[in-house]
């Protein structure tokens, strides 16, 4: 029996394009706008445990429509929150799976309402053959958006995947291309990017899209959990979030171990006016006839960096949320507040959502949000 050694996994997305002609003469690979238009449904991401530390880096991409994101279920495995940066360098939070098939390592999660990108088009019927072109795109040491090409190489049986034949294939795959997208020559995805064998050099390996097509299938169309709040550290192959674009990543170490509180640490005092210093607010609304909710999250800003966790410190903040009706005049119809404490052991960060009920049934509203009250010393 043959042994095939494999150092899962890596981070790399790749995005295809939707509604390329079937002409035979047609290549994804040589249709550079094609490969560009691509990479806007593509994201770098950013592993986060719940310490606000980030630990690790991979990719992923929009998939079925504009509300859903796809990448390794390793990926997001006892992960607190993934941040995600498209090809414009627009960042999102992205905390929901919605689907998850650890057998096969593979994840759905929910993608924030409000963004429209092209969701790739999959190909889950051709049959594919040894030294057909392929093409990757992806972020593999955090250089977000690299494309390469290769071809099909063999279609193995690997048990870590559930004994399903899997896609090997020659493109240059570096680590840190995990949740990545694997296209045809036609431009449409077929397989996602997830390991490397240690044996041997470009033995790359995918896992074919029809996997995905029936977790999606089996979805209800409606459900989703959070993420957890501890990092199991039992899979390799994840390369460290990159200090900035221009620099390589080292290889993975092992998980960091939260140092114990004050020395050297730095404190601020929270108020109103220097709250944005320090935290990032990502809110969804949903809007059901009259009711309105806002599902909000905090979390600290780069500048607060990694939080120590073991003090109580706490920070206490009121949120003011102000619904609007129309664009232009802003005529504000509603307004509540929420009041939180944000504790220091949790890493800084906050979720929880308010509830309006509006004098009218509206089909739009438009709405901010500001900070009223903030009150406590920030340690970090």
């Amino acid at each position: 029996m043959k042994k095939h050694l494999l150092i899962a996994v890596l981070v790399i997305a790749l995005c295809a394009v939707s509604g390329v002609s079937a002409e035979s003469n047609y290549s994804f690979r040589e249709d550079y706008d094609a490969i560009d238009e691509a990479a806007k449904s593509l994201f770098y991401v950013e592993v986060y445990n719940k310490y606000s530390e980030c630990y690790a880096s991979a990719s992923g991409f929009v998939c079925f429509d504009e509300h859903l994101f796809v990448t390794n279920f390793h990926v997001v495995d006892g992960a607190s929150f993934l941040r995600v940066w498209d090809d414009d360098n627009n960042m999102y939070l992205i905390k929901k799976p919605v689907a998850v098939d650890e057998k096969h390592d593979l994840a759905i999660l929910k993608f924030p309402d409000g963004k429209w990108y092209k969701p790739l088009e999959l190909d889950t019927e051709t049959e594919l053959k040894r030294g057909q072109p392929v093409v990757t795109i992806g972020s593999p040491n955090g250089f977000q958006g690299t494309v390469a090409f290769g071809n099909i190489s063999a279609f193995p049986v690997i048990p870590q995947y559930g004994n399903e034949k899997c896609i090997q294939y020659t493109a240059p795959t570096s680590h840190g291309s995990s949740g990545g997208v694997l296209f045809d020559d036609g431009g449409k995805v077929i397989g996602i990017t997830s390991a490397v064998s240690n044996d041997g050099q470009n033995l790359n390996f995918a896992v074919p899209i029809r996997l995905v097509q029936e977790l999606h299938d089996r979805w209800d169309g409606k459900s989703y959990e959070g993420l957890g709040t501890e990092r199991s550290w039992d899979t390799v192959g994840y390369t460290e979030a990159p200090k900035n674009a221009a620099t390589p990543t080292p290889a993975p170490t092992e998980a960091p171990t939260p140092e114990p509180a004050d020395a050297g640490a730095t404190r601020a005092e929270l108020t109103p006016e220097n709250f944005a210093e320090y935290f990032e607010m990502d809110a969804e609304t949903e809007l059901n006839g009259q009711d309105v909710t806002f599902k909000y999250t905090l979390i600290p800003s780069d500048k607060v960096g990694t939080v120590s966790s073991s003090s109580s410190t706490a920070l206490f903040v009121r949120i003011k949320f102000k619904v609007y009706k129309g664009q232009n005049d802003r005529q504000e119809i509603k307004s509540g507040e929420a009041t939180l404490m944000i504790k220091r052991d949790e890493g800084y960060c906050y979720e929880g959502e308010l509830k309006m009920q509006l004098d009218e049934v509206l089909e739009t509203v438009y709405w901010d949000a500001e900070v009223t009250y903030a009150k406590g010393t920030l340690v970090y």
